[in-house]
């Protein structure tokens, strides 16, 4: 990746789209092979949000993933 005064440059997003694995488990804050079992689990469902699976990696929408967040934050904000 090539930056600029801290910006990316290229045709890519500013955004990243998609999250990997490791970013779900940071988000998380569940371990690496509890990270890997649960996109897998959800791959395999592809509830309660999408997964995209290339080859053996996994690649997980931002926008499918944050939903499915801020949805189970506001339930638990209900309670």
């Amino acid at each position: 990746k090539l930056l600029l005064g801290g910006e990316h440059i290229g045709t890519h997003s500013e955004e990243k789209r998609v999250y990997e694995v490791e970013d779900i488990q940071e988000i998380l804050n569940i371990g690496r092979t509890k990270a890997y079992a649960f996109i897998q689990e959800v791959y395999v469902k592809q509830k309660p949000f999408k997964v995209i699976k290339i080859g053996n990696i996994y690649r997980i929408p931002k926008a499918s993933f944050d939903r499915w967040l801020d949805e189970g934050t506001k339930a638990c904000l209900q309670t």
